[in-house]
């Protein structure tokens, strides 16, 4: 699949600081970019709501993304888990 970054993606990933955190989204990202069928991962869930927004469990944080067709899946925020929810899926 086809992986694009969002600029608060972005943002959110300077904000972490713990390596060992920052080596487990990194491989999160490359199975996606990977993969041909998002049900093949583990820890992905759909999010209430439809608009094609998804989130991935990566240890006390979490991923959002959509996918927003044509093979293309859109990084939209990386949080702790207990922020994430206040600031994803945008409204």
């Amino acid at each position: 699949m086809i992986v694009e970054f969002h600029r608060k993606f972005a943002k959110d990933l300077a904000k972490i600081s713990a390596p060992e955190v920052l080596g487990k989204i990194k491989e999160v990202i490359l199975q996606l970019e990977e993969t041909n069928d998002l049900r093949t991962l583990a820890q992905l869930k759909a999010l209430k709501g439809g608009g094609g927004y998804l989130r991935i469990r990566v240890g006390q944080y979490r991923v959002g993304l959509q996918n927003t067709g044509d093979g293309k899946l859109l990084l939209l925020r990386v949080m702790h888990r207990r922020e994430i929810y206040r600031n994803f899926p945008p409204k």
